[in-house]
């Protein structure tokens, strides 16, 4: 709907003060004229092009004018990481590399939003996180908004600031990362094996002897596999459920490296018999459950 390639029964759509649907005064803007960039699955690309032409295609789309101006073909190439392949048809690169290139080409069009459909959903697991890891960066350097749809918890995790939950076709429920995907109740809707807790955190330090990296969170400090991060980057976590253990005294001779300090504030009962649902309150402040 928002693309214009379904038309709604009734509503608005507005896009930074455009709007692009109004029932109420007929208003349906084409397609071509509401100045979105829409990323697919499937990339998409020329293939009788190079890479070079491929992304100087998005930039034929972009207004004219400098004021309108939000990235350039060098910013997008920088950021991407595509330098060393636009002479090199699309045919030859592998579909990470491709997923970049269509990436490239929609922000150089210069869109007033852009619109990820599932795009890392054909990848295989090195791919994607290659292309997560690019999709990161332009999130904080590209001050275009994005609506970025995927059934992946960890790319919603990584990349959103405001989750849209859907299920059956209505909006479930909408608020910050840490605070939807942390709900309990959506367990429905977001598989009971993803219950848990998402906490910012920021890189504190790393170990080099045992390849750790010390996380500082609400709570405390977590350690967890050493992360190709500087010190000071801030990142989300997620720290499920079925991965914390209850203990009463604090535990000895064990090999757990995360051990905080809490008081249960809730004991939840589930359709489960063998289960319930306990929430921590943290001592340095925070909840987990």
């Amino acid at each position: 709907m928002i693309a214009g390639l379904v038309r709604p029964d009734q509503g608005r759509i507005a896009v930074d003060g455009t709007t692009l649907f109004d029932s109420a005064l007929g208003i349906d803007l084409p397609p071509e004229k509401r100045r979105l960039g829409y990323v697919f699955q499937e990339p998409r690309l020329f293939p009788h092009m190079n890479v070079r032409r491929n992304l100087l295609f998005g930039a034929r789309y972009a207004p004219t004018g400098s004021a309108n101006s939000t990235v350039t073909l060098e910013q997008i190439i920088d950021l991407l990481g595509l330098g060393q392949l636009l002479d090199r048809r699309t045919r030859s690169l592998s579909g990470g590399e491709r997923q970049r290139v269509a990436i490239g080409r929609a922000l150089l069009a210069n869109p007033l939003l852009l619109l990820m459909d599932e795009p890392l959903a054909n990848l295989d697991p090195e791919r994607r996180d290659e292309v997560l890891t690019f999709v990161e960066e332009l999130h904080a350097a590209v001050h275009i908004p994005i609506i970025y749809v995927s059934h992946n918890m960890e790319e919603i995790i990584r990349l959103a600031d405001t989750a849209v939950l859907m299920g059956d076709g209505q909006v479930v429920a909408e608020g910050p990362v840490e605070e939807v995907l942390s709900r309990l109740d959506l367990g429905p809707v977001t598989g009971r094996h993803n219950a848990g807790t998402v906490m910012a955190a920021e890189v504190e330090c790393h170990d080099n002897d045992y390849k750790l990296t010390c996380l500082r969170v609400l709570g405390g400090k977590l350690w967890v596999a050493r992360l190709a991060l500087n010190p000071g980057a801030r990142l989300r976590i997620r720290v499920r459920a079925r991965d914390v253990t209850l203990a009463v005294d604090p535990p000895g001779r064990v090999s757990t490296r995360n051990i905080f300090a809490g008081t249960i504030a809730e004991i939840q009962l589930t359709e489960n018999d063998t289960e319930v649902n306990v929430r921590l309150d943290l001592a340095d402040g925070g909840l987990i459950w």
